[in-house]
């Protein structure tokens, strides 16, 4: 636990420690954002992962050569927006911060749209994690509807070992083991179904297709969903998430297509064996128990996604010999070290979320 928080605490010190391996990220994003940006959403690209490069660039602390600059065309008359809002949406009176709901430019209610909700990390924010995976930069393009919310804010004068004080800091309560350091008890099932069904009654949403994606803590978050009300997700994907130790603590055993993202060597949440809660392998393993899935795997091919691992970086695994209809897939980073590379956040480049909503929207409820 601590290693997550910690995690989450130092993520924006280590990206001005790394700054050696940022510096071409920053110059991307300095000069190229905006062009990539519109020529994507224009051409039907691989979407632009604006919000990547500004995660791991906005406190790199160098910059690049001004020769190098002035030789660059000048862009102007670009969009401001890529989506409708972001719309505040708060359900209830906590200290919850509001959750944000981004719709498409081309949003009409005479249509349904596919929902995608995002869970960030522990201290993390909807923020934040927009900005680290870009997905609000896609809902146009892809169309669907963007639902970000916010975990509750850990009270002032939480500690570990009578350490920093995490007060504000924000959580899911997804396991337990992750991340409710306080003993609040909060319900954030609860709280996650009645946003989904604000947002089903407000906006025109196609409940046979709404996904989650989970940073974490957000994707213990959507494992604990997974274990309580899965019948309302067509799919959902977790990025260097875990589960329960024990899939009889999941009170529903509903089968719902899943995606596991996860690096070998994730030193926060394990890529293998612990005692305490389920890293990457075995989440699918429970994940392969309950949609009923044969032991048959098929490997489709290693992609590049991660930009500071040079060549192919990702094992893409798929079972979709399943009793339940559903599949699940396992999509591993091999282990690397390089300055500024974070195993448990890794900095993808711009073809990695456009496969994860590749396989996102690719479901849908029967």
């Amino acid at each position: 636990m601590a290693s997550l928080l910690k995690n989450g605490l130092n993520y924006s010190a280590r990206r001005r420690q790394n700054r050696e391996g940022f510096f071409m990220v920053r110059f991307c994003y300095n000069v190229f954002t905006k062009y990539i940006c519109v020529c994507c959403i224009i051409a039907g690209c691989s979407s632009a992962n604006t919000g990547v490069l500004k995660a791991h660039a906005e406190n790199t602390q160098r910059a690049p050569a001004q020769s190098a600059l002035s030789s660059l065309p000048i862009l102007t008359n670009l969009p401001s927006n890529f989506y409708k809002g972001p719309i505040a949406v708060q359900i209830d009176d906590s200290k919850r911060a509001p959750a944000k709901i981004f719709l498409p430019l081309q949003y009409k209610d005479e249509a349904k749209w596919p929902l995608v909700i995002l869970l960030h990390g522990l201290s993390g924010t909807a923020k934040t994690e927009d900005a680290y995976l870009g997905l609000s930069y896609r809902v146009s393009r892809r169309g669907f509807i963007l639902l970000a919310p916010e975990g509750m804010p850990m009270p002032i004068g939480t500690t570990i070992g009578g350490g920093q004080d995490l007060g504000g800091n924000q959580f899911w309560n997804a396991t337990d083991f992750c991340c409710d350091l306080a003993k609040t008890d909060v319900d954030d099932v609860s709280y996650l179904l009645h946003l989904l069904e604000y947002a089903k009654k407000t906006y025109k949403v196609d409940s046979e297709r709404v996904y989650i994606i989970g940073h974490s803590n957000g994707g213990f978050m959507a494992n604990r969903l997974g274990c309580e009300a899965g019948k309302h997700f067509a799919a959902m994907a977790s990025l260097a998430g875990g589960a329960y130790d024990d899939l009889k603590k999941c009170r529903v055993l509903d089968p719902v297509s899943y995606l596991q993202i996860h690096a070998v060597d994730d030193p926060t949440v394990l890529y293998k064996e612990n005692k305490k809660y389920s890293g990457g392998v075995e989440t699918i393993s429970q994940w392969l128990t309950k949609d009923g899935c044969v032991s048959t795997v098929q490997t489709e091919g290693d992609k590049d996604f991660v930009y500071l691992i040079p060549g192919l970086d990702t094992k893409k695994e798929h079972w979709r010999q399943c009793s339940s209809g559903k599949d699940v897939a396992l999509w591993t980073i091999r282990p690397f070290v390089v300055a500024g590379h974070n195993p448990h956040v890794p900095l993808f480049n711009l073809n990695f979320m456009e496969s994860v909503l590749d396989f996102l929207l690719s479901h849908k409820l029967p």
